[in-house]
């Protein structure tokens, strides 16, 4: 959330009876600065203990995991122990003055139990709210809804499906936070910031099929939006509605032995590595490089770095190695995916500190690479991308699931692209650039063979084949490498530092396991990997030129090829495995709790296609549908919108004879982008030119954009003229 503090405490007490007020003992550091989660402890009702507490906890800790990469929140998570609300009761008016205080705005608890209801058993799981800012203003109200519980019930609970469907809070959990965060900033008369928020809440609400919960909010929540029209309604006079029946409504929102490598001598080899792949373009390495003291290959135009996945301790002490070892098949897959690009390094993170540790966190990591914290050995180079990769595994039942996050960026560089339609500038801006992918099945099988890839995967051949005479890569020593070829799944390496060189293989398909028919998003990464190569290669060309030819492209625009064609096929799997904790089951196109999961990639594939000069009618307008569909998802963005409306526009420039007459749509467009986000310069911006080009002279612009009535056209001028009393 740009520009916007937001507080999120979550207090989780699955709980045993008694009185409420007794149980909510005070957590240890809740009076620090920061935003903070308060995790309690998790309890079956009656104190028995509970078959769910352990998933219960891995999705929740999952859910804030999403919540804090999407909202752009930078949380801290307390575990209280003891701390055990009973019931909404609990949350008296002293207690609720302090948690305000304290800038809470939200808390959950609940319990499991199961229940007996027309003669058959259910397992129950009920959680309890409290929208702190919203329940500290409502005790004069007889039932305030500020705190309240939610009951859910599931017969049989045989599949992971079942398990998830009970406990996954992702969506609540948005809601919730959006709910509270833009009571608060509406209180704190922040009314711009607060309508973002409040639309964000109103979307997740009927996502969830919860619109009289939504009614119910929305009611309260409606003085505050009428001070926010107050307040703006002077500097924003004159500004039209949507025309009638020309803005979609959508959701509700109108429009070897192996030398020991010290140090010292990884330094130097990273340093040398940061010059040469500056001049060369070439690709590079790094296995088993500590959280604690993270590198990337600086003169590298991107990087992508692997955290180890985080895996239940109850699986048995291997744990921790298995998250390793699947880091490490992931960082191998994609560094042999991205090597065509050119000029890319891609890293395995190891936990140095062990379990529950803090510097192996993807905050901790990327502040560190990006120079905002110190640690790192070498960092990300102004301009230059990072894309960060991590993830856990939790159970399910006798099933195990497994959720990996994705986040990209270009360091001091804003996601942004300008066209020109008709001599009028336009802008879009990417919404998001993190994103929690849906959880997928796995199982026991499933790591025995990361474990078996892992191990053939990690010696150094002699030549591209496994009957081939090698050594062990080092397992507790830092190795980077360069790479010298790729042939088929085996990479040429020759390591930095005088390690080990050869031949490793890099990629372990076989019929009956395929890392990357089980990780589906490692597609995504690796064309959000050629997007950014393509990027930073056109804006700084010291990076390493860009490829004229890769596999998959052709001659001139083989990265964006090839990127397009890694993003298409991860929209075309990511269903595979998948397990959606909504109605519709995996076939749902609404990804349950993970909208983004469709909706980032859908931009980052029409940023591709609008980086294309020769880009043609059919293929834009293909990509503003795959737009819509993500607006439909989420239509309180305004980049969305925003994006929709210049893909448009440029499907109708490059084929006007076939174009459709989108003029009027397009500014209902734009001013419902404005009414969810009226603080979007670039929507606002765009709404300029969009009118002038409307209200060119005959011939000035694609004719099907000009036909307009008499009166539409005076509708467009008026919306002009109120434009040009904005300036800028």
């Amino acid at each position: 959330m740009r520009g916007v503090t937001v507080v999120l405490s979550l207090a989780l007490a699955m709980g045993a009876a008694g009185p409420a007020e007794a149980q909510l003992r005070p957590c240890s550091g809740v009076t620090e600065p920061g935003l903070k989660i308060l995790l309690d402890d998790i309890a079956r009702s009656g104190g028995a203990p509970s078959p769910f507490v352990d998933l219960l906890t891995a999705r929740l800790e999952a859910n804030l995991e999403q919540l804090r990469v999407e909202a752009g929140l930078t949380v801290k998570v307390l575990r209280c122990a003891k701390r055990l609300p009973g019931s909404p009761a609990a949350f008296t008016r002293p207690l609720v003055q302090d948690l305000n205080a304290r800038q809470v705005v939200l808390e959950v608890w609940g319990t499991t139990a199961e229940v007996e209801a027309d003669g058959e058993t259910y397992h129950e799981a009920s959680i309890g709210y409290v929208l702190v800012p919203i329940r500290f203003h409502e005790f004069a109200a007889a039932q305030p809804p500020g705190a309240f519980v939610v009951p859910r019930r599931a017969k049989s609970l045989a599949t992971p499906d079942d398990l998830v469907q009970l406990v996954d809070q992702a969506g609540a959990l948005a809601a919730y936070a959006a709910t509270g965060a833009g009571t608060r900033l509406a209180r704190a008369r922040q009314y711009d910031a607060a309508r973002v928020q409040l639309c964000k809440a109103q979307t997740a609400w009927r996502a969830r099929h919860d619109a009289g919960r939504a009614q119910r909010l929305a009611a309260r929540l409606r003085p505050a939006a009428g001070r926010r029209h107050r307040a703006g309604r002077a500097r924003r006079r004159g500004l039209q509605r949507p025309p009638q029946g020309a803005a979609r409504e959508r959701g509700g929102v109108v429009p070897g032995r192996t030398p020991v490598m010290q140090p010292r001598a990884v330094r130097c080899a990273m340093v040398a590595a940061g010059l040469l792949l500056a001049t060369r373009g070439a690709q590079a390495g790094a296995v088993n490089i500590a959280c604690s003291a993270p590198i990337v290959f600086s003169g590298a135009a991107v990087n992508v770095v692997v955290l180890p996945y985080s895996v239940p301790p109850e699986l048995g002490a291997a744990s921790r190695e298995v998250g390793t070892k699947l880091a490490a098949l992931v960082q191998q897959e994609l560094l042999l995916a991205i090597a065509k690009y050119g000029s890319v390094g891609a890293v395995q993170l190891v936990d140095d500190a062990g379990r529950g540790g803090t510097e192996c966190t993807p905050e901790a990591v990327l502040a560190k690479l990006l120079q905002q914290r110190p640690g790192a050995r070498d960092v990300v180079g102004p301009g230059r991308g990072l894309v960060l990769v991590w993830g856990r595994v939790f159970r399910s039942g006798d099933a195990l699931l497994l959720q990996s996050f994705v986040q990209f960026l270009r360091r001091d560089a804003d996601e942004t692209l300008a066209a020109t339609v008709a001599s009028q500038p336009f802008s879009v801006r990417l919404g998001a650039q993190a994103f929690a992918c849906v959880p997928r099945r796995v199982s026991m099988s499933d790591l025995a063979s990361v474990a078996e890839q892992y191990a053939r995967t990690r010696v150094i051949h002699d030549a591209p084949d496994e009957a081939s005479p090698g050594h062990p890569v080092p397992q507790d020593q830092p190795l980077p490498y360069w790479v010298q070829a790729a042939r088929g799944d085996w990479l040429q390496i020759q390591s930095q530092g005088g390690g080990p060189s050869g031949w490793i293989l890099a990629r372990v398909d076989r019929a009956a396991w395929s890392l990357r028919t089980r990780m589906p998003e490692l597609s995504f990464v690796e064309g959000v990997t050629g997007y950014l190569r393509y990027r930073v290669g056109t804006a700084r060309p010291q990076a390493g030129d860009l490829p004229a030819q890769v596999p998959g492209g052709r001659p001139g625009a083989g990265v964006l090829d090839a990127a397009a064609a890694a993003i298409a096929a991860y929209q075309r799997e990511w269903r595979e495995g998948a397990v959606i904790a909504e109605a519709g089951g995996a076939s749902a196109p609404a990804a349950g709790g993970q909208p983004l999961a469709i909706a980032v990639p859908a931009q980052v594939a029409a940023f591709v296609t609008l980086l294309r000069d020769d880009a043609a009618g059919v293929a834009l307008q293909e990509a503003a549908a795959r737009i819509d569909r993500a607006v439909a998802l989420l239509p309180h963005s305004a980049d969305l919108r925003n994006l929709s409306v210049l893909l448009r526009l440029r499907a109708a420039a490059a084929s006007p004879a076939a174009a459709p007459a989108v003029a009027m749509p397009l500014v209902g467009e734009l001013q419902a982008a404005l009414a969810a986000e009226p603080t979007n310069g670039t929507a606002l911006a765009n709404l300029r030119s969009l009118c002038r080009l409307l209200l060119a002279a005959p011939g000035a612009a694609p004719p099907r954009l000009t036909t307009l009535t008499a009166e539409e056209r005076d509708e467009v001028q008026r919306q002009l003229d109120a434009l040009e009393g904005l300036g800028g």
